[in-house]
């Protein structure tokens, strides 16, 4: 299982690159090609604005063709008023990046100010050809930035959900192989320190992931319908690995200082193992491969709290001890708490699945009734 995730790593960081990639190679020869048509030149500054502003986002890269829009305008204006009253002597050219770098901070527009430089400098470079020469190298490198924003667009976008569901599963086959094993210390220490690097890696990816998908659902929900419901849903599964990273953490700080006895370390395990199964089970019914039923829960609810009783009851010879336990533990048991809640927003969202597909099917039934009738 580990090994199969290590390979899946891999392929997806290829073909997420690849598609980057690819989509960058497209825009610039987009924006190559309608230059050539159009006879603009230089058109080697249509492809460099094009490889400036791809981004991994649908809604990333519209926002940052607003925004460069808005700046490389500014800066053309300035920089063609400057070269008419200053020049372009190398003085009068700092001055003028200087400016313009101070405004595009000024106005939160700070990943625009290396395109804008761009324009800047190309039209400052003739200051004697006049507002023709002004409005050519502006229009060659807004060329380059609609030629982006159109590929990013028509071509491959980015489907974060499906990106974040494998992900998530990816780094869960992690979660569990780590979790099996901490207490019982199985793999060698250098196995563990990889893997665990390699799980809390994964779990980054997976909050960028959820980020952007966020953020898209958020900006473009009059353009593309999101459930809401599956929102809070992602947010909950984000939270639960990252309660999983701190149990991880927390087991290696403290569960061998503890030196707790072979009995606890038992308890431990067994509890461990019981919530990794669960975790488990909540991301197969998510995915529609379980049957639905809130008896899991409840019953996980019942040994994750009987769990914590046992802990807060064990005596040491040393207060250090119990409470490096009782730490533990409860960190253990915010996990199981988690889980449960996870797992009755995943049984509420099946149902109402279930439900809207039966709607779905009875309209869909009474108009080929009525069909046939008349």
């Amino acid at each position: 299982m580990v090994d199969d995730s290590i390979a899946q790593t891999g392929e997806e960081n290829v073909m997420t690159l690849g598609a980057r990639v690819i989509k960058t190679g497209f825009a610039i020869s987009l924006s190559l090609l309608i230059c050539r048509l159009l006879g603009m030149e230089p058109a080697v500054l249509a492809a460099v604005a094009s490889i400036i502003i791809m981004q991994p986002s649908v809604y990333g890269t519209w926002r940052h063709v607003r925004e460069q829009i808005q700046a490389n305008t500014l800066g053309a204006l300035i920089a063609f008023a400057s070269s008419q009253l200053l020049g372009n002597d190398l003085f009068s050219i700092g001055l003028v990046a200087v400016i313009v770098i101070a405004l595009c901070l000024k106005l939160k527009m700070g990943s625009s100010i290396g395109l804008t430089l761009v324009t800047v400098l190309v039209i400052m470079e003739a200051p004697g050809d006049g507002i023709t020469f002004a409005v050519n190298r502006f229009a060659v490198i807004l060329v380059g930035i609609l030629s982006a924003l159109v590929v990013n667009v028509t071509i491959a976008p980015p489907n974060y959900r499906k990106l974040f569901e494998a992900k998530v599963r990816e780094v869960f086959a992690d979660l569990s192989l780590l979790m099996r094993t901490a207490i019982s210390d199985a793999l060698t220490e250098h196995s563990f320190k990889q893997k665990k690097q390699r799980f809390q890696e994964g779990v980054a990816k997976c909050g960028e992931m959820f980020a952007l998908f966020e953020e898209e659902r958020r900006k473009m929900s009059k353009i593309k319908q999101v459930d809401a419901r599956q929102i809070v849903i992602y947010k909950h599964m984000l939270r639960t690995l990252r309660s999983g990273e701190d149990v991880l953490e927390l087991i290696g700080g403290h569960y061998i200082q503890s030196g707790m006895d072979k009995q606890l370390g038992q308890l431990f395990e067994h509890h461990l193992e019981e919530l990794i199964l669960y975790h488990e089970y909540i991301l197969l019914k998510h995915e529609g491969h379980m049957k639905l039923s809130e008896d899991q829960g409840r019953r996980i609810g019942q040994e994750n709290r009987l769990f914590m009783e046992q802990l807060l009851r064990i005596e040491t010879k040393q207060d250090e001890d119990r409470l490096r336990i009782v730490l533990l533990g409860s960190c253990i048991y915010d996990y199981g708490l988690r889980l449960v809640r996870l797992d009755r927003l995943v049984e509420h969202q099946r149902k109402k699945q279930r439900q809207a597909k039966r709607r779905r099917w009875f309209r869909s039934a009474r108009a080929e009734g009525k069909t046939a009738k008349s």
